[in-house]
């Protein structure tokens, strides 16, 4: 670039990327990517939004998005501990750089399906520079049945250190049901989220029970979650309410 009006000299300035697909066995793989560009990603469609909670947008970005459901289909919608739209996005829902990432994700035989990914993020003017890390597990148990767990992590970066205190971590299991013949199903899950001194009424549960026949359906599930449960990577509705009279976020 240069000024012509001002007659500055030209500037000049670069970066490379690289995007890279490992087969480590047939049904798993290896994604690696090094300041990824998604500027030709879709972008989001505009909607107005009238309520108190925030819009859930998918993600578009190629990246995330193969075996996305190891990830991001724990919880119930639309409280869900993993968003990785959450990645790359301050709290003020401006862009931050990815600097590099890696997930490794498929079948490890035919019952069981894994799924392991750290991010690293550069600091801005406002925001220290973030890992985040993700390990999930799904195994088939009975005939049509799943035992699923995850264990998230943030962590804060100062001059390439820990910062001590700035953190973030959920962990948590889940057991789905499904008889053989698909008509009943249920679902039981437990997690928890640890930040520094923050470490009681952390909880986030749900269960819920259903029915599919040919004449008569019928579904019910219970969800509750701690006042001091915090998902830095996830999505929940409940959190970060902005009262614009009083200039807080609850």
């Amino acid at each position: 670039n240069s000024d012509y009006e001002e007659g500055s000299p030209r500037s000049t300035d670069g970066q490379m990327g690289m995007d890279a697909k490992v087969a480590i066995t047939s049904s798993l793989n290896l994604d690696l990517t090094i300041n990824p560009d998604f500027s030709q990603v879709e972008v989001d469609q505009q909607v107005t939004n009238l309520t108190r909670f925030n819009v859930r947008f998918p993600e578009r970005r190629l990246f995330f998005l193969e075996n996305s459901d190891l990830f991001q289909d724990f919880g119930i919608p639309p409280m869900r501990p993993f968003f990785s739209r959450r990645i790359g996005l301050d709290e003020n829902n401006q862009p931050v750089p990815i600097q590099f990432g890696a997930r490794l994700s498929g079948n490890v035989n035919p019952n069981l399906r894994i799924g392991v990914l750290n991010i690293q993020t550069g600091s801005t003017a406002d925001l220290l520079a973030q890992n985040y890390s993700a390990a999930v597990f799904q195994q088939r148990v009975l005939a049509r049945s799943t035992i699923r767990g995850y264990v998230h992590n943030r962590q804060a970066m100062a001059d390439g250190k820990l910062a001590e205190g700035d953190y973030g971590r959920n962990a948590g299991l889940e057991f789905a049901y499904l008889s053989g013949d698909g008509k009943w199903r249920s679902f039981t899950g437990l997690g928890y989220s640890f930040h520094d001194q923050q470490n009681r009424d952390n909880y986030f549960y749900q269960v819920g029970i259903g029915y599919d026949g040919r004449n008569l359906s019928a579904y019910t599930n219970l969800a509750g979650i701690g006042n001091n449960y915090l998902a830095d990577i996830g999505f929940m509705p409940r959190q970060g309410h902005y009262d614009a009279k009083a200039d807080t976020t609850y």
